[in-house]
């Protein structure tokens, strides 16, 4: 079950009510293992025995687009697929975590069904800035669209997704010129303020300037594009909140979203219904190949 939320009026994110929260409460706002009990063990093991398992299957190849020592794709590419669609995903993990070894466990039954899958690495926190992980992952999908001819994909059918902070970094890519068709952001952080002064930023280093910069809320898409905005019912209401703004906000800048959000799902098990026809994501995200 999921529900399809109307794209009302954007409110000013100066306005919102985090402003008063307590600090402690805040800081569990905008910590998703919250709702599940905090212990990620689960989480991570799936992450990586998924991951394990596609790459098992369907062998990747690494390649560089960029000199940093991060600045890598795996591309999964399917058996037999002349001139399918391809999918870009970007990594969360609060941009201090996680990697491309971790990020593919959704990749079989994209493959499976004829869509290859570039899986974005970029630089952590704190060895790299925000404004560094924007520029990466910019370049990255840049570059995928450059070689997407040569591995025989459609360049008119590039669909970026993101989880977390990798939906931040998603529609931060969506701010300027980009190869991508349409996207799906799952679970993002689109106004960065709220996590300023909170130990969940110790390591990023957000300030009000990098907020006012990099928050996808207060920019514009560089062009009109299909997006799925969704999240998981079991979330926390920061999270809920801060995809209906950006819903409303970028629809009011003329892009055609998709708000969702997806019964029995929590913050980190969202991604897996990319590859899943039978789920709201999945089936937007077939939509989208078509």
């Amino acid at each position: 079950m999921y529900r399809v939320h109307p794209s009302g009026p954007h409110r000013d994110p100066m306005t919102d009510a985090w402003r008063t929260m307590p600090l402690p409460d805040r800081e569990r706002e905008y910590s998703p293992s919250s709702m599940i009990g905090g212990d990620l063990t689960a989480v991570m093991e799936h992450y990586r025995g998924g991951s394990a398992a596609a790459r098992r299957q369907y062998p990747p190849t690494t390649h560089r687009f960029g000199a940093a020592a991060d600045e890598l794709v795996d591309l999964y590419l399917p058996k037999a697929a002349p001139a399918g669609p391809l999918h870009i995903f970007i990594h969360g993990g609060y941009w201090q975590e996680l990697s491309r070894l971790e990020s593919s466990f959704m990749a079989v039954p994209l493959l499976e069904r004829g869509s290859a899958l570039a899986v974005v690495d970029y630089t952590l926190a704190p060895a790299a800035t925000l404004e560094t992980m924007v520029d990466q992952c910019r370049r990255a999908v840049a570059w995928c669209g450059s070689q997407a001819p040569r591995w025989g994909l459609d360049l008119e059918r590039i669909i970026l997704s993101g989880s977390s902070a990798g939906a931040h970094l998603a529609a931060m890519v969506l701010t300027q010129p980009s190869p991508v068709s349409a996207a799906v952001l799952l679970s993002g952080i689109f106004d960065l303020e709220p996590l300023i002064g909170t130990y969940l930023n110790e390591a990023v280093r957000i300030d009000q300037a990098v907020a006012v910069r990099l928050s996808p809320i207060r920019l514009a898409p560089a062009r009109s594009l299909p997006i799925v905005v969704a999240t998981g019912a079991i979330e926390t209401a920061e999270f809920q909140r801060q995809s209906d703004q950006f819903a409303a906000r970028w629809t009011s800048l003329g892009c055609s979203i998709a708000r969702v959000t997806v019964e029995g799902r929590h913050h980190f098990d969202l991604p897996d219904d990319l590859g899943l026809p039978a789920t709201p994501i999945g089936r937007a995200a077939l939509d989208f190949e078509r």
